[in-house]
């Protein structure tokens, strides 16, 4: 009977060792593999802008959009980014930001000549805004903001654009 007392005595001792063993072998078996941290990707989404707008631009996702028919807001946070559609009297967008009516382009500083999807694009700082503007035919779009925090966005939107009608 002493030894059955003394195997019962020592059962939970028993059960520890037996189950700190299995955890040991199970480590070595399988050891951890290591997790890395995922790698910051800014994600994007493209927006369809449809009706009169006729374009495709690519947003990052924090933008919430509210379409106005023939304008667009881009919000991230308190600040916005105000995309629009115009028509042109000229098919050249010198010509039609230099008409006298508007003179845009003369009161534009930082003026940057080039092309976005193949269409002649203007942009500059114009009244404590950052600008873009695209012609497209007999209209031209245009892409603004106020906020200088929104400026590297507003680059990268503007020259994603891509027009989709005919």
């Amino acid at each position: 009977m002493k030894k059955n007392q003394k195997i019962t005595k020592n059962k939970p001792l028993v059960i520890i060792v037996t189950f700190t063993t299995v955890a040991a072998a199970i480590l070595l078996l399988y050891p951890a593999k290591r997790i890395q941290a995922p790698t910051a990707i800014p994600s994007l989404q493209t927006y369809h802008a449809t009706g009169v707008m006729n374009f495709t631009m690519n947003l990052p996702n924090q933008y919430i959009v509210e379409d106005k028919w023939t304008n667009l807001l881009l919000k991230k946070e308190k600040d916005e980014i105000v995309v629009g559609r115009a028509g042109a009297f000229y098919t050249d967008l010198k010509k039609q930001l230099s008409d006298p009516k508007v003179n845009i382009l003369a009161r534009m500083t930082e003026t940057n000549f080039s092309t976005i999807d193949g269409h002649q694009a203007i942009s500059g700082y114009l009244e404590g805004e950052k600008k873009y503007y695209i012609m497209v035919g007999d209209a031209y779009y245009y892409f603004s903001t106020s906020s200088p925090s929104l400026y590297s966005d507003l680059d990268q939107i503007a020259q994603s654009f891509r027009y989709t009608g005919k």
